[in-house]
């Protein structure tokens, strides 16, 4: 489902579960705020498990118009008795994921709108102008022909240049639209995600989430990392955390721990020893988690920034391209005349 679905159905739900309204009831009066068909009928097979299963995680387990993510917070809300706080929780992080996709959106229609105007001026030039260029400089004297027909057919060979560079460029954009737009995109695009950088800086944010969340709730630092990798299917963060765990359990101690988790600065590393010779662990590290949250979700829209000039620097190519595809003919020209 999109982020406008889950985000609704999170903050909806919260409020139930907050006003000790049986989240059945719940559904069922989301169900006349929902207007799409593909969203009611949804809230509706969910409404159907949840009357069987009594539980909204097992409910949505199974069911792959929920994200893993979603899905896992939600059972480790129940097991905690803190289902309202997670569901809040997760409405804070669809609608950051909301916002990011956006960004994106925005960022794509460049290389759509842009690339569709420019490539009908690019058809045009190629099938009416350079061909009538063409035949006006054959037209002339031999020598000064066999010069500007030269000319002519680079003029050409640039156009069918700057025509591919546009499809491509175009195709780009129509793929990356897609995979923001649809459900089935969406997921393709996440599995895309997880071997770049942007994928692991969304899973470091996954697992501060849950970090944070269970810390707050008085739960040791091995229990919520082993609550993490409910939600991380990722291989390179997965085996940092089972390592970080299994130290634990053989005795190491916490610094050693998050040492280990590589997911904190040596400052951060450095504070968190410290408060927790203090007896203050729990207060330093939440507050170092926020923090560090926070630079994270700067850290990938730095990286969305990218986009629109790397986009701008295409569209640069592509009229030089054209340019030298109109002028040459007429360079020609002017060179032997």
């Amino acid at each position: 489902m999109g982020e406008a679905f889950n985000i609704l159905f999170c903050g909806h739900m919260a409020a139930c579960v907050e006003m000790d309204m049986p989240l059945e009831e719940g559904m069922q009066l989301l169900l006349y705020i929902l207007k799409e068909e593909r969203n009611q009928a949804l809230l509706k097979k969910l409404q159907k498990r949840f009357k069987k299963t009594k539980s909204l995680y097992k409910s949505m387990q199974g069911m792959k118009e929920f994200s893993t993510y979603m899905v896992e917070m939600i059972g480790i809300g129940e097991e905690m008795g803190r289902l309202g706080l997670i569901l809040r929780n997760l409405e804070k992080y669809f609608t950051k994921e909301q916002e990011l996709s956006t960004r994106l959106k925005v960022a794509f229609y460049y290389p759509i709108i842009l690339g569709s105007v420019m490539l009908g001026i690019l058809i045009l030039l190629l099938v009416k102008v350079l061909p009538l260029f063409k035949e006006i400089f054959l037209s002339v004297d031999a020598p000064l022909s066999e010069v500007i027909g030269k000319m002519s057919l680079y003029g050409e060979l640039l156009g069918v240049c700057a025509m591919v560079v546009l499809t491509l460029f175009m195709i780009c954009g129509i793929v990356g639209f897609i995979l923001l737009s649809t459900e089935r995109g969406r997921r393709i695009g996440e599995e895309i995600l997880q071997g770049t950088k942007i994928g692991q800086t969304l899973n470091q944010f996954k697992v501060l989430n849950v970090v944070e969340i269970l810390l707050t709730e008085g739960k040791t630092l091995q229990d919520t990392l082993e609550a993490s990798l409910r939600i991380i299917k990722e291989g390179k963060m997965e085996a940092q955390i089972k390592k970080v765990v299994e130290l634990l359990r053989e005795g190491s101690s916490i610094e050693e721990g998050i040492n280990e988790l590589k997911l904190f600065s040596n400052l951060q590393c450095y504070e968190i020893a410290l408060a927790n010779q203090l007896g203050r662990l729990d207060t330093v590290i939440v507050h170092i988690i926020r923090r560090q949250e926070s630079e994270l979700i700067s850290r990938i829209q730095k990286k969305l920034e990218i986009l629109e000039p790397l986009f701008v620097g295409i569209i640069t190519i592509i009229i030089v391209l054209l340019l030298f595809a109109i002028m040459l003919p007429l360079l020609g020209m002017i060179k032997v005349l």
